[in-house]
């Protein structure tokens, strides 16, 4: 199953796109999300992205991310920068 995100994801838009990412996951057996039009992206809007991989490891579903996203490409610079260890999800984005 792919899933395109589109837009902003901050603290408005995290609760909606946890449900959304969340009833997904329940009949998925792999996800890969798509994140090539993504906008703009804090951690509250990387939070729904990381509980679901973490929901899919518990429910063996994998879970990939798809595309550049220059708004997740500085969120997860100004991660590596701070020393904060990427989650597996984050693994391969530049």
């Amino acid at each position: 199953m792919v899933v395109s995100l589109t837009g902003e994801f901050d603290l408005a838009t995290a609760g909606a796109l946890g449900s959304v990412l969340s009833r997904l996951l329940e009949h998925a057996r792999c996800l890969v999300i798509d994140v090539s039009a993504v906008s703009f992206l804090d951690y509250a809007g990387l939070r729904p992205l990381l509980t679901a991989a973490a929901t899919a490891a518990r429910r063996q579903v994998e879970v990939t991310l798809r595309g550049q996203s220059p708004a997740l490409g500085r969120l997860v610079t100004a991660m590596d920068r701070a020393g904060l260890a990427r989650p597996a999800l984050l693994a391969r984005v530049a």
